[in-house]
């Protein structure tokens, strides 16, 4: 009996490590730079908060052209017009933001005083909540577990917990 304990001793004591290493390395594998575009990401979080708090809640589509980058907006289903420094901002937040090979930028969510940036497999935001640490992702119907990371600033990254 005790031969069996000391032999599985060093396998038991691993595992959990192991484990570990797994969950961290993989929970934020889609994070943004936010360090890179810093300027960018707050650029386009005021004008849509100039433009788009205080009303409905809105979701606009972002989509990359052959040119530029465009913002549909859902609700309307109608292409929002942006001043040239926002589709700059817009256009090295999808080449520079996102840098991880699944991340690819494709929305963003204006509910109440948070902005989100959101990736296409929905699995994480970046998300500006100058209110309280977010709760959720897209919205506060998801149901599902998530892990928050603080930036500072108001600026938080979130994602699903896997």
């Amino acid at each position: 009996m005790w031969f069996l304990r000391w032999l599985c001793a060093p396998l038991c004591a691993r595992r959990p490590i192991l484990r570990y290493r797994f969950y961290k390395t993989t929970l934020w594998q889609f994070n943004a730079d936010y360090k890179a575009c810093s300027e960018d990401f707050n650029t386009v979080k005021d004008y849509f908060s100039d433009n788009y708090q205080g009303g409905p809640d809105k979701l606009f589509s972002v989509s990359r052209g052959h040119y530029s980058i465009r913002v549909f907006d859902l609700d309307t289903k109608e292409y929002v017009e942006l001043p040239d420094n926002i589709v700059s901002s817009l256009d090295n937040i999808s080449k520079n933001g996102f840098t991880y090979k699944d991340s690819v930028f494709d929305t963003i969510s204006v509910k109440g005083r948070r902005i989100s940036f959101g990736i296409e497999n929905n699995h994480y935001c970046l998300a500006f909540s100058p209110d309280e640490r977010p709760k959720w992702i897209h919205s506060p119907d998801d149901g599902e577990k998530i892990a928050v990371k603080r930036i500072g600033g108001g600026w938080y990254h979130v994602t699903i917990k896997g």
